[in-house]
């Protein structure tokens, strides 16, 4: 018996010092019918069972230790996952190993960045990163303009998250804080062959990744939430060495700056919103020399505890280009604290050759455990 004791108080003093792990996650799926005509008499119309309409599908483990003195060891890692195809997981999302304490937190890994709070939460509003927020109606095809769309949205460049990354957040000071994301400039690779633009010929030596910042000033007090971020890539080769470019290597080879500022204010029977972007692109393999702004205003109204309409209107301008706009209307409705139902209408509009458009109408069930 004595000896029966001593084991078991072995091993509660052992799981005593392990870290506590908690697990949840998300499924969210979309019944989605899109339309994009081209302007030039070709009109494509979907309907299919798809992923994301509100939230991220995934699994979230989340662990932290107590290791004193007011320090906490955290661990986090999100794997996306597809839940409407049996044979597909995703592995993407955030990961991150970190310290917190008096002096902020630190994160190692692959955290989210300080721009995508802005893009997704103060100028996505109801809608965050998904359709009708930075999402384009349609896909990448709204507007028809390859040049830049495919990678980007109405809200600038996408910015969510950098594989090899530090972030380091300060406590809050009277609603006061702030944030920097960095990644530090890869090895160099050689060139096999000269691309069309941008100044390189065959073997010359170039960083396979820029060094990349990304910093973060916010305000969150009352009825005010605002943030401002400054976005800062160097020109690199986006990947490419060889062979033909893809239209992302081209885009992600330039040097490439993104100021983006998001303010909601809570009048208590409805939150209103307006944000702004302005991105350049500079260089690169195919010697970019682009700028892009954007704009929006947005609402939201919660009708009840279990019931918020939203909607956001936006705006984007290529200079010396053409012209985007986008409007989204949508609802959510809690049916429990861990499940929803959600619809979504979303218009997008170009004055491009033809003035293609784009529309997007979806339902969607997201539960949460």
């Amino acid at each position: 018996m004595k000896k029966t004791l001593i084991a078991v108080a072995a091993l509660t003093a052992a799981a005593g010092a392990m870290a506590d792990v908690t697990i949840t996650g998300v499924f969210d799926t979309t019944l989605r019918m899109s339309s994009f005509d081209n302007g030039a008499g070709t009109e494509v119309k979907t309907t299919q069972v798809g992923r994301d309409g509100s939230g991220t599908s995934g699994l979230y483990f989340s662990a932290t230790e107590d290791l004193g003195d007011g320090l906490k060891a955290l661990g986090f890692a999100e794997i996306d996952a597809s839940p409407f195809e049996a044979a597909t997981v995703f592995n993407g999302g955030e990961k991150y190993a970190g310290l917190q304490g008096a002096f902020g937190t630190i994160k190692i890994g692959s955290p989210n960045t300080p721009s995508l709070s802005v893009q997704s939460g103060l100028r996505g509003g109801l809608f965050g990163t998904k359709d009708g927020g930075r999402a384009s109606a349609g896909g990448s095809n709204v507007g028809g303009n390859s040049s830049f769309i495919d990678t980007s949205t109405l809200m600038g460049v996408s910015l969510t998250r950098f594989t090899g990354s530090v972030r380091y957040d300060t406590p809050s000071f009277s609603g006061f804080s702030a944030a920097v994301n960095f990644v530090p400039e890869s090895d160099d690779k050689e060139l096999g062959t000269a691309p069309a633009g941008g100044g390189y010929v065959a073997g010359d030596a170039v960083p396979a990744q820029g060094a990349l910042t990304d910093i973060g000033l916010f305000y969150k007090a009352g009825p005010i939430n605002a943030g401002l971020t400054m976005y800062s890539k160097d020109e690199d080769l986006g990947g490419w060495t060889t062979g033909a470019p893809t239209t992302a290597q081209k885009l992600g080879s330039a040097k490439t700056t993104q100021t983006s500022f998001g303010l909601q204010f809570n009048a208590g029977f409805a939150i209103f919103g307006v944000g702004m972007n302005k991105t350049k692109l500079e260089g690169g393999i195919a010697d970019l020399d682009t700028e892009i702004t954007g704009s929006n205003v947005l609402a939201t109204v919660p009708l009840s505890e279990a019931l918020s309409l939203g909607v956001n209107y936006q705006m984007a301008e290529v200079k010396d280009g053409d012209k985007y706009s986008q409007v989204a209307v949508g609802a959510n409705y809690a049916l429990s604290k861990m499940t929803s139902v959600y619809a979504r209408y979303v218009s997008g509009t170009s004055d491009a050759d033809g003035d293609p458009k784009a529309t997007t109408t979806l339902v969607g069930l997201m539960t949460k455990f």
